[in-house]
C-alpha cells in the first residue's frame, strides 16, 4: 500500500518525490507523509498513476499519469483477433503514449531541501559504521 511504501522511504535520503505504481497508493503516500508532519507538495511531492475519479477529489488534487484506456482495449482486442487467425504469428509490442495531469500534489523542490535530506543520510550512515 501507498503508507508502506511510504513508511519505507528515508527523508534522509534526498528525494523530494514520490511516484507511486496507482492513485489509490500515492493517497495513501499523501496520508503518510501528513502522518509525519511534512506536506505534500512542500516537503514531498507525489505523483499517482492511472487518473482514478477520487485523484481529483482528494487535497492537494493527486498529479497522475493517464493511460489510454480505449485505446489500450482496441489493441488487445486486434492482437487476440490476429493470434486467433494466425496462432503462428509472431508476438507484437505496441506502445501507447500516457500523458500526465498535473494538479496539486507537485512542486519544484525547496532551496536546498534535497542537499539538506543528504547531508542528513550522509551523518546517519556515518553514525550507523561507527
Amino acid at each position: 500500500s501507498g503508507l508502506v511504501a511510504y513508511w519505507r522511504f528515508d527523508e534522509g535520503s534526498g528525494a523530494t518525490a514520490i511516484f507511486a505504481s496507482s492513485d489509490t497508493a500515492a493517497i495513501g503516500v499523501v496520508r503518510a507523509v501528513r502522518e509525519r508532519g511534512l506536506t505534500v507538495p512542500g516537503d514531498v511531492s507525489v505523483v499517482g498513476f492511472d487518473d482514478i475519479p477520487e485523484a481529483s477529489l482528494v487535497t492537494p488534487a493527486l498529479t497522475t499519469v493517464v493511460q489510454p484506456l480505449r485505446e489500450m482495449g482496441r489493441a488487445a482486442v486486434r492482437l487476440l483477433m490476429g493470434v486467433l487467425r494466425e496462432p503462428s504469428r509472431p508476438p507484437t509490442t505496441v506502445v501507447l503514449s500516457t500523458s500526465l495531469v498535473v494538479r496539486e500534489s507537485t512542486a519544484p523542490p525547496r532551496p536546498g531541501r534535497a542537499a539538506k535530506a543528504a547531508r542528513r543520510a550522509s551523518s546517519r550512515r556515518e553514525a550507523a559504521a561507527r
